[in-house]
């Protein structure tokens, strides 16, 4: 019989395929893990999206109005009634108040129909408004303030000849005995008296100041005055002036001052003024001198008013954000491109008088032709070549640029920027600049955060 024959059956492990799912798998969590690293470790940087804005700095003041203002006295006593509104221009010769012995009871006229404006009147109102609105500009808002000034006046005349005829008309009407007086002088007529009316900028002292004991006489229709009592005041002279108290140190900044932007509050309107300085018994004022807008004011003594000393437009942007650079102020006529490239640089010469064109950024425009180029872009007393001549250059004297670190591209990149104005924590920058700051750009909020050329994630 044959021999039993015996298989050996030996397993052998299967070789595995590359699973491409765990190689995915795989890289996206080194991926991520990597992000998770860089972000932990990375530095910060907290940009500053520029935008436009302004900047007013103001300092403000009570300030005493004065004016050339004569006190016209009662010549008899009685009860007194005015020709004239509040405010309203007198001539010479004009009718001005009446004194009767008794009061006037003006009850029996209130029947009577308001006075309506002449056709003239509504001619000349309708045309103002017409060219108000044909010349109006947003820009010019203080329009709006001179329109109302004119419709005012074209009703107060109507309403100061109203009451002029009334008065008399009641008189005659009633028989009354009553003096009627004039004005011998040209002026505006005001009813408010205060004692104030001798004081000049030559003669005003600190305690003009004081307003806790300030008690005006207002006059009124039917007020029973004596002679010699004050009738009313007639403000001779269309200049004025409102006097400001000041430190000392005030005085120091203001002292280049020859005209100033003021804001009236009474008003909210803006008005320019002569603006000097005066030093009268060791005490410093701002004298403000107008010559407009005085009806305005006719009765007003204590007035608030602010200095604008400063009113800039433009990009604003943190102080933080600002740093400086050291740049070579060289001829424009050393900027040319490199070979087939649009970018700019200098041809520099070499140590062997070879010259080689070396990439730099103009970061402003200077003065008579030259530009500025960054000083790091070269070692000190590096010469470089006018293009197309066989003049040369040595850089030897270093000036300072102001600027942020623009980071639009993804680094930061150094920009210059000219400063108009600044408050505690801004500056308002010019817009435009050739090689500056525009609206919408991102910059570096803290300079000190970054250096120039380093990339930004």
């Amino acid at each position: 019989m044959g021999k039993n024959k015996s298989i050996n059956i030996k397993k052998y492990k299967a070789k595995r395929g590359l699973n491409v799912g765990t190689v995915i798998f795989a890289a996206v969590l080194i991926y991520l893990l990597a992000n998770i690293i860089l972000s932990l470790t990375s530095k910060k940087l907290t940009t500053y999206e520029v935008r436009e804005g302004s900047i007013l700095k103001d300092n403000s003041y009570t300030g005493l109005a004065l004016r050339e203002e004569i006190v016209v006295p009662c010549d008899s006593e009685g009860y007194i009634n005015f020709f004239e509104n509040n405010g309203s221009k007198l001539g010479y010769g004009s009718k001005t108040y009446a004194i009767t012995t008794d009061q006037l009871d003006f009850d029996s006229e209130k029947d009577q129909e308001a006075k309506e404006l002449s056709a003239k009147e509504k001619d000349d109102f309708v045309m103002r408004i017409q060219n108000f609105n044909e010349s109006y500009s947003s820009q010019k808002f203080s329009a709006v303030y001179s329109l109302k000034n004119e419709i005012d006046n074209i009703i107060y005349k109507s309403s100061a000849q109203t009451k002029n005829s009334q008065l008399d008309s009641f008189i005659s009407n009633n028989n009354i005995p009553a003096v009627t007086y004039t004005s011998n002088d040209n002026g505006i007529m005001g009813y408010t008296i205060d004692g104030y009316e001798g004081v000049t900028p030559d003669t005003i002292e600190k305690k003009h100041f004081d307003a806790s004991n300030y008690k005006p006489i207002n006059r009124k229709d039917n007020d029973q005055v004596s002679k010699g009592d004050p009738a009313y005041k007639l403000v001779t002279d269309e200049k004025w002036f409102i006097m400001i108290p000041i430190s000392k140190e005030t005085a120091k900044e203001l002292e280049e001052k020859k005209v100033i932007k003021t804001r009236l509050n009474k008003e909210n309107i803006n008005i320019w003024a002569d603006f000097s300085i005066e030093k009268i018994k060791g005490d410093y004022y701002g004298k403000l001198e107008y010559n407009n807008s005085l009806i305005r004011f006719v009765n007003d003594r204590f007035i608030h008013v602010e200095l604008i000393v400063e009113d800039e437009s433009g990009l604003k942007i943190p102080k933080n954000a600002v740093v400086e650079k050291e740049c070579y102020e060289v001829p424009e006529k050393c900027i040319t491109s490199g070979g087939n490239t649009s970018d700019t640089g200098v041809l520099l010469k070499g140590r062997n008088n070879n010259v080689k064109f070396q990439e730099v950024k103009v970061l402003k425009n200077g003065e008579n032709g030259t530009v500025f180029i960054g000083a790091d872009d070269f070692k000190e007393n590096s010469t470089i070549v006018v293009p197309d001549s066989n003049d040369a250059l040595v850089l030897k004297d270093k000036k300072t640029l102001t600027g942020v670190y623009n980071v639009n591209k993804g680094y930061a990149e150094f920009t210059q920027v000219t400063i108009l104005c600044e408050s505690d924590d801004y500056y308002i920058i010019k817009d435009s600049d050739l090689y500056g700051l525009h609206n919408y750009d991102q910059i570096a909020q803290d300079a000190n955060s970054v250096k120039e050329g380093e990339i930004i994630f």
